[in-house]
């Protein structure tokens, strides 16, 4: 389409109302509480334009057979066990 310069999917649309939660394992880890989540497809947060912190977004490398790969917030990420950089996680 003329004048698209990024386009992405969710599950859940942003501001639309509807929410999703589960429990999440981190290290090993099983956290105390249910977190919001939404199902993404690469390149989601440079459509909206949405800075990480730390880390990368989301590729076409991100599989069903690759590693588990997930984006936090800073709020989850100082909360949870998930205290190593971003970066240098691994599964």
């Amino acid at each position: 389409m003329p004048g698209v310069v990024s386009a992405s999917t969710a599950d859940l649309v942003p501001f639309s109302g509807s929410g999703w939660n589960q429990t999440v394992i981190v290290d090993g880890v099983r956290q105390d509480t249910y977190v919001n989540l939404n199902r993404v497809s690469p390149r989601y947060f440079e459509t909206l334009q949405t800075p990480l912190l730390a880390g990368r977004d989301f590729t076409d490398r991100d599989t069903r057979e690759s590693p588990t790969a997930a984006i936090v917030n800073r709020r989850f990420a100082e909360q949870s066990s998930a205290s190593r950089p971003a970066r240098r996680r691994t599964p």
